[in-house]
């Protein structure tokens, strides 16, 4: 064998020792590895396995038990029952009475709910003025009747029997005269009828 050979040889002996080594290191390195991840585990598994244990003898006897069929609500409190049978008692009582009221009260409740209506939405000044226009007339009337008789009966009259006596009935000084005449009515009855409308007025804003 010649030199080369052997130390080709040898050269792969050596190799595959070290690579043989080489390998159980890291197989070793590996194991401890592995070891160490599975340190926690097997601390553990004992009481993992007591939990499982456990779990399944509760499951058991639920099961086994079955089913609760006793009470589930809680009895009626004394205080609870005697509130409940006053307030029966009391709607049984009262209940029509509040009935009547509300029935009776209908109107009322209606008549309020216009006024409360009109008093928002309508003109109340424009309401009272022409209320005052549709009722003053009857009233102006009553409040002139001594005033037109006095007119007509007795100042008209006398111009017309003082103008007959001299013969100017038809004279332009009885006419001025009863021009004046009718002017100062005419006056009063205007200061009459703005009195009694005004009252008018304020009698209807008042309502």
């Amino acid at each position: 064998m010649s030199f080369v050979a052997a130390a080709i040889i040898g050269s792969s002996i050596v190799g595959g020792v070290v690579s043989n080594n080489a390998a159980k290191r890291q197989s070793r390195a590996i194991r401890d590895a592995e070891d160490t991840k599975a340190e926690a585990f097997r601390f553990s598994k004992p009481y993992i396995k007591e939990t499982y244990e456990g779990g399944q003898a509760a499951l058991a006897d639920v099961l086994n038990r079955g089913a609760y069929g006793g009470q589930t609500y809680a009895v009626p409190d004394p205080f609870q029952l005697s509130g409940n049978i006053y307030a029966g008692n009391v709607g049984r009582n009262v209940g029509q009475g509040a009935l009547d009221a509300a029935l009776a009260s209908q109107d009322y409740a209606s008549n309020f709910g216009d006024l409360y209506g009109r008093a928002m939405g309508d003109d109340r000044m424009a309401i009272a003025q022409q209320y005052a226009i549709d009722n003053a007339n009857p009233l102006v009337n009553a409040a002139m009747r001594d005033d037109f008789r006095n007119l007509t009966e007795n100042t008209l009259r006398n111009t017309a029997m003082g103008a007959q006596g001299t013969g100017n009935t038809n004279a332009s000084t009885k006419a001025v005269a009863d021009a004046i005449a009718n002017r100062g009515f005419q006056d009063r009855l205007t200061d009459t009828t703005a009195r009694i409308q005004d009252n008018l007025i304020d009698r209807s804003i008042a309502q």
